[in-house]
């Protein structure tokens, strides 16, 4: 979910002498952590995504809001990109202080604010009692119970994504940090390696491969845990290559296919599978992911070229919007956001119980008053936990 190239410039290095600061990533990923947020609040609402308890008109106009999925998939693409970009622009193309020290930076990065949220998660769990449960909505009854020691035991090894008794449980969202986690490994000891020597159809063709293998082998145990987005992981490492790679078959990939129209198409069929929805569950999602995943590698390519022709001033619509202030602030605290928000959607689903509104209002309330308390209860532990100063030198030291 959070990657160092979001948060700052790109930096000039002596192999490609341009610098290009790609600020639409850190509003790509603010923009996609708004939209979990709200398609949680929705689902809260309607926990099977069917609409039906709505009228026709709201039916349609919150049709929306009931793909959030997708957005683990933008989050896996864009972490392959961000990862890839300092390795590609540098001159010996290695990781920097090698991989322990690669290692030391991403634990340091994303441990500390998971381990406060998860702690902090579990503290709401001790103090609520049991009988308020079921009023906290269809997340907070998958989250419990909490207290085992497998599920405790996994939550602090990010392994809960394993087994399917533990992989929802105490924050829902929390699966796709131990799936990403565990990708970080196999980037710097399986991916690097095979771009090295074979180069990207060969990283690609064997992170699909290796991803695919726990969906033939233990379906019903580990399809929930989405290993298949190592392919996703792939394609930004290859987005990120494609941008920036001086050899001439890359460059010329670049230069002649039509990048903004097959992220476009693709998005277009992706969306349409996804509205279908007549798929087996396990490979409709796998379906899905990768056909979003290829769409946002695309559309990161088309974007990058655009910045690198044409920056400072770019009049593509869609840059606009995502470096714009508010997208590009979302971004900062976008993981604090991914971590935090359903537990305060549960706290008001709470309150709302006691109101004994109707569907649509309870989706209302959900949407334009626990959607926002979400963004700036996790900009406040974002303030706390995650950025350089304040409370995180307790985890990190200065």
């Amino acid at each position: 979910m959070v990657d160092d190239a979001f948060l700052m410039p790109m930096s000039q290095s002596k192999s490609d002498q341009t610098p290009v600061r790609l600020h639409y990533l850190d509003g790509i990923r603010g923009l996609a952590a708004l939209y979990v947020v709200l398609f949680h609040a929705y689902q809260e609402a309607d926990p099977d995504l069917s609409g039906s308890q709505y009228s026709p008109m709201w039916y349609w106009a919150t049709r929306w809001l009931t793909h959030g999925r997708f957005s683990v998939a933008v989050f896996i693409v864009l972490s392959g990109y961000c990862l890839m970009l300092p390795i590609i622009r540098s001159d010996n193309q290695q990781l920097r202080g090698g991989f322990f020290q690669y290692l030391k930076r991403r634990a340091l990065r994303i441990l500390p604010p998971y381990y406060a949220a998860l702690l902090l998660s579990l503290l709401l769990f001790a103090l609520i009692p049991n009988h308020l449960y079921p009023r906290m909505g269809m997340h907070w009854s998958f989250a419990h119970p909490v207290f085992t020691p497998g599920v405790l035991l996994s939550h602090m090894t990010l392994t809960h994504n394993l087994n399917p008794d533990w992989i929802y449980k105490v924050v829902g969202p929390m699966w796709s940090v131990a799936t990403e986690w565990q990708i970080y490994i196999l980037f710097p000891t399986l991916l690097l390696p095979i771009w090295r020597l074979l180069g990207t159809k060969a990283v690609f063709a064997t992170a699909c491969g290796m991803g695919l293998i726990p969906h033939f082998l233990l379906p019903q145990q580990l399809d929930e845990a989405s290993f298949w987005y190592l392919g996703l992981f792939a394609m930004g490492m290859n987005g990120a290559a494609l941008n920036f790679s001086h050899k001439p078959a890359l460059m010329r990939c670049r230069e002649d296919i039509p990048w903004k129209a097959l992220g476009i198409g693709t998005a277009s069929i992706a969306i349409a599978v996804r509205l279908w929805n007549h798929l087996p569950s396990g490979i409709g999602q796998m379906i899905e992911d990768y056909l979003a995943g290829v769409a946002v590698a695309c559309l990161l390519v088309t974007w990058t070229e655009r910045l690198k022709t044409d920056q400072p001033r770019c009049h593509l619509h869609s840059l606009k919007l995502l470096q714009s202030r508010w997208a590009i602030g979302l971004g900062t605290f976008s993981y604090s956001l991914y971590l935090v928000h359903l537990p305060v959607l549960g706290l008001a689903q709470l309150a709302i119980s006691f109101l004994h509104l109707s569907s649509i209002q309870t989706l209302l309330a959900l949407l334009v008053i626990a959607a926002p308390l979400s963004a700036l209860s996790a900009y406040g532990f974002y303030l706390v936990f995650e950025r350089k100063q304040g409370l995180q030198r307790l985890f990190i030291g200065n």
